[in-house]
This record gives C-alpha cells, sequence and structure tokens, in this order.
C-alpha cells in the first residue's frame, strides 16, 4: 500500500508531451469533421472554436510552471499538475472529453437526414430477392461511385452512392478520441478502460438514436438495391462499426496495461537504485566517519579524494607548529587491580572520561586550529597550525589557542576532581617550531608528527611541575605581546639539549 501511495506521487515528466499529442489529436478530429460536413460546418463554428480554444488553454496551462516570465502564483498552480497525479488525471480526462466533443458534433447533422426521402425508391421488395447460399458483409469504407448490375442497369439514383459512406466515417472520428486516451501513460489501465467503454457506450447509442446513424440504415438498403440484387443477406453496418468500436477498446486496455505495467516496473526498478544509492552514502558517510577518528580531516580527505598510488606516503613540512604534551601526574598512583574495581576496569574507565571531555573540547570554535595527535597512557598531545589555513605566521593565533586549550583541560581537570573525590594534576608543556607531519603504516595507518620541536615540547613536560604549564622561550616571546602572562622559571636541564631557558603559562590578562 505504501508503494501504491508513492506510485501514485510520482511525477510524470511526460505529461506535457501528451498533452501536445492529445492537442494535435483534437485539432485533427475538427478538420475531419469540417471535411466530411462542409455543407453544414457554419452550424458547428461556435462549438469547434470553444473545443479548439479548451485545448491550446490547458497545454499552456500545463506549461506554465517552467515560463519563469508569468506570475509565481500561476507557475504554483501549474505545479500541482505535475505533482499531484489524481489532478493530471483529472486535466487528462478533460481534455479526452473535449476531443470526444468535438468527434460527435456532426451526429445531429442534417445533410444526412434527408437520404431515406431521396432513396425512397431504392428499398427492396419480396418480389426482388434473390437467393442465394453465402453472406455478404458490407463495405464500411469507400464504394464505388456508380454500381452498374445485371437488373439495376444504370439507375441514376445509384449513382454518387459513397455520399451515403461519410457518416461511417463521422462515426470513426471517434476513435481518434479514444485514441487520445491511450496518450496519456499517467492513466491507469482501470481509468483508460472505463474511458474508452464510456465512450464507445455513448457512441453506439448515437448510432441507433442519432439522425447520423438513420442515415447508415438507409445506406444499407441501397447498398442491397444497387449492389447486392437485393439478396438481403447483408450484415449491418452499425455492427461494424460496433465491432471495430470494441476491438478499439480491447486494444486500448491491453495497451494501458503494458504501459503501466513497464512503468510500475520502471518506478520499482528506481525505488530499488535508489535505496542502494542511500544505503551506499550511508556506508560511505560511516567509513568516513571511522577514517576521521584515526585521521585528521585533512589528511583523510587527502586519502579519500585525491587519485595515489597505494605506495605514496603524506607528509607535511609545519613552519611554526605548536607542540603541548598534558600527563595527568598522579593517574599511576590512582590506578590498581582490585575487585572492587573490576580489576582496574573502573580506573580505565574515569581515565577515558577524562580524556573524552578533552576531545570534546576541541570541537568547539574557538580551538579550530587545534588537532589531537595521540595519547599514550595518561599523556595526551596535541598540536596546532599544522595546516596552511590553521597556521597564522604573523599573529600566531594558533599557538595562543593551544596556550588557552592547555589552561582550558586544566580547569576541566579540576572539575572532574570535584565529582570525583579525586586529586588528579595536570603537568603540561609547550614548545614551539617547524615539525613533519605525516601518516605511517599500510593497515592501522598512524598520523604523528616528527622533530626536534616534538622532543623539546616532550622536555618540557617531563621536566615541569604539576598543575603547571611550562613553555619555551620562543612560546613566550609569542604570547607575551598577546596579553598572556608568564612566571619565568630560569635555566632548567634538558636532557639532549643542556640548560633551556623556560616560563610557566599563569594566564591571560584582560
Amino acid at each position: 500500500m505504501l508503494l501504491l501511495f508513492q506510485y501514485s506521487g510520482t511525477r510524470d515528466k511526460r505529461f506535457r508531451s501528451y498533452a501536445i499529442g492529445a492537442t494535435l489529436l483534437g485539432f485533427v478530429v475538427s478538420g475531419l469533421h469540417l471535411l466530411l460536413t462542409l455543407s453544414e460546418s457554419y452550424r458547428y463554428v461556435g462549438a469547434y472554436l470553444t473545443g479548439l480554444l479548451f485545448l491550446p488553454f490547458i497545454l499552456i496551462y500545463i506549461s506554465a510552471e517552467k515560463w519563469m516570465c508569468l506570475p509565481k502564483p500561476i507557475r504554483r498552480v501549474s505545479a500541482v499538475v505535475w505533482n499531484n497525479r489524481l489532478v493530471g488525471q483529472t486535466v487528462a480526462l478533460f481534455m479526452v472529453a473535449v476531443i470526444f466533443f468535438l468527434s460527435s458534433l456532426g451526429w445531429t447533422s442534417d445533410e444526412f437526414g434527408g437520404v431515406m426521402s431521396a432513396t425512397s425508391g431504392l428499398n427492396c421488395n419480396a418480389s426482388q430477392l434473390i437467393p442465394t447460399t453465402t453472406t455478404k458483409s458490407v463495405i464500411i469504407f469507400d464504394l464505388d461511385k456508380r454500381f452498374y448490375s445485371p437488373v439495376r442497369g444504370s439507375d441514376s439514383r445509384c449513382i454518387n452512392l459513397d455520399r451515403y459512406s461519410r457518416p461511417i466515417y463521422i462515426f470513426l472520428c471517434v476513435l481518434l478520441a479514444m485514441l487520445s486516451c491511450s496518450v496519456f501513460n499517467l492513466l491507469n489501465t482501470t481509468v483508460k478502460f472505463c474511458t474508452v467503454a464510456g465512450i464507445m457506450l455513448i457512441t453506439v447509442i448515437g448510432l441507433f438514436v442519432s439522425p447520423m446513424g438513420n442515415a447508415l440504415d438507409v445506406r444499407d438498403a441501397a447498398v442491397d438495391y444497387c449492389a447486392n440484387h437485393c439478396a438481403a443477406d447483408l450484415t449491418a453496418t452499425k455492427w461494424h462499426v460496433i465491432a471495430v468500436f470494441a476491438l478499439f477498446v480491447i486494444l486500448i486496455t491491453a495497451h494501458g496495461h503494458r504501459i503501466e505495467s513497464m512503468l510500475r516496473l520502471d518506478f520499482l526498478w528506481k525505488m530499488q537504485a535508489n535505496d542502494e544509492k542511500d544505503e551506499m552514502e550511508k556506508l560511505q558517510a560511516y567509513n568516513k566517519t571511522l577514517v576521521l577518528n584515526i585521521l585528521p580531516a585533512h589528511v583523510a580527505d587527502h586519502f579519500l579524494h585525491i587519485e595515489r598510488r597505494n605506495e605514496d606516503l603524506y607528509s607535511e613540512l609545519c613552519e611554526d607548529a605548536c607542540i603541548m604534551f598534558a600527563k595527568i601526574t598522579n593517574f599511576s598512583e590512582f590506578y590498581v587491580e582490585l575487585e572492587a574495581n573490576n580489576e582496574g576496569v573502573e580506573c580505565l574507565r574515569l581515565l577515558n572520561e577524562i580524556l573524552a571531555d578533552f576531545d570534546e573540547m576541541l570541537s568547539e570554535d574557538r580551538f579550530n586550529t587545534i588537532e589531537k595527535i595521540k595519547t599514550i597512557g595518561e599523556c595526551y598531545m596535541a598540536a596546532s597550525g599544522l595546516t596552511a589555513a590553521t597556521a597564522d605566521h604573523v599573529q600566531f593565533r594558533h599557538v595562543a589557542q593551544l596556550a588557552d586549550y592547555a589552561m582550558a583541560i586544566r580547569e576541566q581537570l579540576i572539575t572532574v576532581n570535584e565529582h570525583s573525590y579525586n586529586s588528579f594534576t595536570l603537568r603540561i608543556g609547550l614548545s614551539m617550531g617547524p615539525v613533519v607531519a605525516g601518516v605511517i603504516g599500510a593497515k592501522k595507518p598512524q598520523y604523528d608528527i616528527w622533530g626536534n620541536s616534538v622532543n623539546i615540547s616532550s622536555r618540557m613536560e617531563s621536566t615541569g611541575v604539576p598543575d603547571k604549564i611550562q613553555v619555551t622561550e620562543e612560546v613566550f616571546k609569542v604570547l607575551e605581546p598577546l596579553g598572556y602572562t608568564f612566571q619565568a622559571r630560569g635555566s632548567v636541564q634538558v636532557k639532549g639539549k643542556g640548560l633551556m631557558t623556560t616560563y610557566f603559562l599563569t594566564g591571560k590578562s584582560d
């Protein structure tokens, strides 16, 4: 039921083409009628003009949606025909009704009303009947203009008998109205059958009650007298016309069923393709999320969107990068494996919550230049200015952001201590300088940074003081003009570097 509702709501992009075809059929029907009732065409001029004006008006109404020169209310009303299948079917049926109206105008023509009086003497009587063993069918289309038979000779009343064949063509014009119904693919099989069956029913009634139908009976009698030697074995033309209409009803219904089956199958294929596309997009988004959890966004884009060979490595030289190491100094004392804490699992759960809070803070806009590198046990490593977009070589905004972040995670740990009744402290080290960023490993790739500045930052953390942020002299020179406050620590012996002058970052002035 849901699929049927969705199918009913689909937009038929070829609706305008259907309307154009139906409009052309309407003009063809009107032209044929004018030719067949030429002597009385003036009586139907008003009706023809009315019908022929309706069809182009509907066509313009359907096409108005894409005409940007028209006011929005008109285009909005036109869009309803395209987006609402029920409204579109109603418009299509109205166009079929207009074409059927045009095809039935000649039924009341007086041109054939006087045929009975003109051929009153062409009736066969019992003395004129010629027995025959075969049953002949009347010729419902063109007859020879003159009939000469051994019995009738060249009766002047039999001359131009083809004039009485015009009623047949008048009725057969209704077939074009039926054909216009088959033009609209948005009409389902049931609607098409009911429409063409209704047209046939009205036409059959017209065959028996209209003056045009009476003219067919007179024509049959005249043909029997002039061409069949009064054999009286002719099948009435009316039944031939009814048989043709019944055949058209069957063919149009079968054609409609075939078209509808193809459209429904095409709809199901499109639905399946869309579902598969959605699943593929969801899977792609999920995979990208996994990659983004492993690699920074700019690195993930490099591997996902740029054509490369498998052996190509990603590396980038970053000038003036700022690196931070932050370690929870007394976590090792807190961690014990006891039955009460599920063999240390609860300790690790608390550590995960602390580091998760640090990660969540990185999603804030004020820290948009900072990238988490990795965690090593209870040590948290991050850096800023690793891309051309995030590095500021003039005002060193990325260095200031990392300093703010260092102070922020220290305050966050104080909040954790208040809720968990612990006394964790952070020992933080900051340095800046050139580094090389890259990805190593074909499986389980790891994004990391290398360089002398990374080693110095690690030494700033290891030689630091709990609850303090120790920075190098380069960081001090960059941040001090920006309003950050420091406490000079003096010279510190750093492994592999000798004595280095360091400072403690104490805050930022308003």
